[in-house]
């Protein structure tokens, strides 16, 4: 039998093409990434720290990430539990995986933890040479998060963050503490989606901020490039990834130091590069009553009403939520009386605002027939405008409101003679 196998093994040799990386790595492409392997009670893996100061991209400057406030995070978050939040205690995370599906079988395998420090934005990266390595990753990223008191991402609280927590509980570790978590990518959707239509980061990158990446790695590459690092061992063309991931990284900073004035009083009477609904919408979520009321005042105060109807509507909507409904009649006569961009809505809320609160049935009943014969008008112009739900609206109302005139009407006539 001894014979047989000998035979066979000389028929088809077997070549040991394992290739160890955790001993592979090339001590000269370490140097020139400044990396190092990294050690820890679970094991080890490479370590990459790079200091940002002063302005790392073009109109950022890492002092204006310090000047953040507990007020700015509050806001940019849309959460009171940022307030106490200074740019010290904020851990910024970026994750390169395997795939972008985030279930069991996705691994982070880097991961990028920023930290403001002294003026400067310290950025270190964990990167897994093998797979083994994915518990050291995960004790220093547990690590980082213990002295951090919020986080910053873009799409973590969907993906990064989820994911990292997966990895956690898989590699039997204790769950790092829930933190205060701003998602940037909430924060561009609501600041800037009506400008960008996309809101991929480098699309914010190249609109918001004003540069675009030259040479870097697409995310959708980034995958084959680990997997293709695990066949060879060779982590020269890994260089781009780390690249990419620090990038990402200060771009969080620099959208969050640009995003943050734009909740300030001294810019709203400017022309911004962002949607005003978004930051009146964010306001208001925090019940900022007073500095909704400023919003408006300071950025329609040079603007014609016809340019921004939207914004008046929402404006008469705010004053009527606070009880303030005969400032917002003010607004609604302004806007039923627009030639270009009118709207039935103004002239509805009149009839409410008459009916309900002067007590005066007949001049509802005259708005509603205005605004139905400016309709009727526009239809035969063949006007693109529906207003079907309006249109229902009037009619009912138009119906309600004579019954009630003429309910008066005949109590009136019927009412007896006094002696």
């Amino acid at each position: 039998m001894a014979n047989l196998k000998e035979k066979l093994a000389s028929l088809y040799p077997v070549k040991n093409t394992h290739i160890d990386r955790r001993t592979a790595v090339d001590v000269q492409v370490l140097s020139d990434l400044n990396a190092s392997i990294a050690e820890n009670d679970r094991g080890a893996c490479i370590k990459r720290t790079r200091i940002f100061s002063e302005k790392p991209l073009p109109g950022l400057a890492i002092a204006a990430f310090g000047d953040l406030s507990g007020e700015d995070f509050c806001r940019l978050g849309k959460d009171f539990r940022f307030n106490r939040i200074s740019p010290e205690g904020v851990a910024i995370i970026d994750t390169e995986t395997t795939g972008l599906a985030g279930g069991t079988g996705t691994l982070p395998f880097m991961v990028g933890v920023a930290r403001f420090s002294t003026g400067q934005l310290i950025v270190n990266q964990y990167f897994m040479r093998d797979y083994s390595d994915e518990p050291a990753v995960l004790r220093f990223i547990e690590t980082e998060l213990q002295t951090a008191d919020a986080l910053i991402s873009y799409n973590g609280r969907s993906y990064d963050w989820p994911l990292l927590r997966n990895r956690f509980i898989l590699n039997r570790f204790a769950v790092p503490a829930i933190l205060p978590h701003l998602d940037l990518l909430h924060t561009v959707r609501r600041l800037y989606r009506t400008r960008l239509g996309r809101c991929d980061l480098q699309s914010c990158e190249r609109s918001v901020l004003g540069f675009s990446r030259i040479g870097d790695l697409p995310g959708s590459a980034i995958p084959q490039v680990y997997f293709d690092y695990l066949a060879t061992g060779d982590l020269r063309p890994v260089r781009p990834v780390f690249r990419h991931n620090a990038l990402d990284l200060v771009t969080l900073c620099a959208i969050a130091s640009q995003s943050a004035p734009l909740f300030r009083p001294d810019t709203w009477k400017k022309e911004l590069f962002c949607d005003i609904e978004g930051v009146i919408k964010t306001l208001q979520s925090l019940s900022l009553h007073a500095e909704v009321e400023a919003v408006f005042q300071n950025h329609l105060e040079t603007r014609r009403i016809e340019n921004e109807t939207h914004l008046y509507y929402r404006y008469a909507e705010t004053l009527k939520r606070q009880g303030r409904v005969g400032a917002a009649a003010e607004i609604w006569r302004k806007l039923d009386e627009l030639a270009s961009g009118w709207s039935p809505l103004a002239a509805i809320e009149l009839a409410k605002y008459c009916e309900h609160h002067l007590r005066d049935p007949q001049t509802a009943l005259e708005r509603v027939v205005r605004a139905q014969t400016r309709l009727d008008f526009r239809q035969q112009m063949g006007s693109a405008d529906r207003f079907d739900d309006a249109c229902r609206d009037l009619a009912h109302r138009h119906r309600r409101l004579t019954t009630k005139i003429g309910k008066r009407k005949n109590d009136h006539d019927h009412a007896p003679l006094s002696c």
